[in-house]
């Protein structure tokens, strides 16, 4: 991971806000596919999108503590 930042050539604080902006979208496609689900598979669609998210805010959290370490 550290040699795929240091290739994107983003600083920790900048991948955090990356990774926020992608959790932030998802979470909005989140919400506007639980106001127009209807069907099994958007369901399936629906559950993977949300533990992805978690998955995403769990790396946050690391990146988040690994920054203040660092300070």
């Amino acid at each position: 991971m550290e040699k795929t930042i240091q290739t994107l050539k983003l600083d920790n604080k900048e991948l955090i806000e990356e990774l926020k902006a992608i959790c932030d979208k998802n979470a909005d496609i989140h919400r506007e596919l639980l106001r127009k689900a209807s069907d099994r598979e958007t369901g399936q669609a629906l559950k993977e999108l949300s533990e992805n998210n978690r998955k995403l805010i769990k790396v946050i959290t690391v990146l988040e503590y690994l920054e203040e370490l660092e300070q």
